[in-house]
């Protein structure tokens, strides 16, 4: 999600803040282990499909832009 707001400063030139976000409303999102997967493992595995790592937590970032 990313919201931003364009400052004119002159005609020509102009000040733009950017805001984003990732994870914006920070749900915990669950992956498995590269080696841990059915390919390698096999359906049988006592450990197929067990959420053994999770992705990143939200992450924000801010930006200045100068247009001219």
């Amino acid at each position: 999600m990313g919201l931003f707001k364009r400052f004119p400063i002159k005609e020509s030139t102009a000040i733009e803040f950017r805001w984003e976000t990732f994870n914006t409303f920070n749900h915990t999102q669950f992956t498995t282990d590269a080696t841990n997967n059915s390919v390698t493992r096999g359906f049988g595995s006592s450990t197929f499909l067990e959420a053994k790592n999770t992705h990143d937590p939200r992450i924000m970032q801010f930006a200045l832009k100068f247009i001219f």
